[in-house]
């Protein structure tokens, strides 16, 4: 009767350990953590195993198979039954062993490794229950049973994503395969696009007709310009700070050329001066002046003596240049009027 029983059991499902069963190092050398586990072996036989921490691994700096082993337990009762005899009880035990090799009757959960203390995991080897394939009738396994990420889903749904004219399962499929299509080469020309936007570091795209879009180049309407000519404007509108007077808020620069009026930009923070700032000329001499915040206002109070780089005529676009220099550093070397893509 018992081995009839076992073998119902193993013509309906495959496979052995029901739940549980995950393994993990332990805490102190040479052990192993098993969470609980629910299992039946060869012979339809139960395994219950509860939750296992710090358990000792008896094959040391060998690898071994972790494996349950069913086992009966007999319990003698402490009373007597009516014959005058003592009941004897058996009931389902287990061991956790460590072997070389395996036996059919063993549960076979892991492939482990001890090396001087430490646990390593070589291979999961338990096999799950399962139903066997032909167990399974039609309609018996519906699609609310299924976890979200395998459901099946309706076919009507599918044909009406595409358009409800669509009858057939192939004809959704030519509309999603179109509709990938379609997909697919709107991504490649968008990519094309952007590749075609792409500027080497410090690379220079010319617009001579003027035509490339403000939202992805930084000056629109920018005049091309070569190197050469860049770089001989560049060192017409330069100029070095050599000291400030705060007695007098006068800037030492060494001529200078600047008139009343005219707009001016500092490389450097300090003394009353913010750099990239717009400041205006104010009684100027060949080697020396003064500066204000408006073409007309008060002299601003300098307090200390700075030293740096300052850049004239602004109003032409040179400061664009000079002020990515102090941002990146001199050894950067960009027209500032040239279409880049520093925007």
């Amino acid at each position: 009767m018992e081995d009839e029983i076992i073998e119902r059991f193993s013509d309906l499902v495959s496979g052995e350990v029901l739940s549980g069963g995950d393994l993990t190092p332990g805490a102190s050398p040479n052990t192993i953590n098993l969470t609980e586990i629910v299992a039946y072996d060869s012979k339809g036989r139960r395994i219950h195993v509860a939750a296992q921490n710090n358990l000792l691994v008896t094959r040391q700096n060998l690898d071994s198979f972790v494996v349950l082993h069913h086992k009966f337990q007999t319990e003698t009762s402490s009373y007597l039954d009516s014959t005058g005899y003592a009941n004897t009880y058996r009931q389902n035990s287990f061991e956790i062993l460590f072997k070389e090799t395996t036996d059919s009757e063993d549960v076979v959960l892991f492939k482990i490794r001890s090396l001087n203390g430490a646990i390593s995991i070589l291979n999961d080897l338990r096999s799950l229950c399962r139903i066997k394939s032909g167990n399974i009738r039609d309609n018996s396994v519906t699609n609310s049973k299924l976890d979200t990420d395998i459901k099946v889903g309706s076919l009507s749904a599918l044909v009406g994503r595409f358009n409800s004219s669509r009858s057939s399962i192939s004809s959704a499929l030519n509309a999603l395969e179109s509709w990938i299509s379609a997909e697919e080469a709107t991504r490649q020309n968008d990519i094309l696009g952007l590749t075609n936007l792409i500027v080497p570091l410090g690379g220079i795209v010319e617009d001579s007709l003027n035509i490339l879009s403000s939202s992805y180049f930084k000056d629109a309407n920018a005049q091309v310009i070569s190197r050469v000519t860049f770089s001989a404007l560049w060192n017409l509108v330069r100029r070095n700070v050599t000291g400030i007077v705060a007695a007098t808020d006068r800037i030492s620069c060494t001529n200078h050329g600047c008139i009343e009026g005219q707009l001016v930009k500092f490389s450097f923070t300090g003394g009353g001066i913010t750099a990239l700032t717009n400041y205006y000329v104010r009684n100027p001499t060949t080697n020396d002046f003064q500066i204000s915040s408006t073409s007309t206002g008060s002299i601003l109070d300098l307090t200390s003596s700075q030293t740096g780089e300052m850049i004239i005529n602004i109003e032409y676009g040179f400061w664009r240049r000079f002020e990515y220099i102090q941002r990146s550093g001199p050894s950067r070397n960009f027209p500032a009027r040239c279409r880049d893509t520093r925007n």
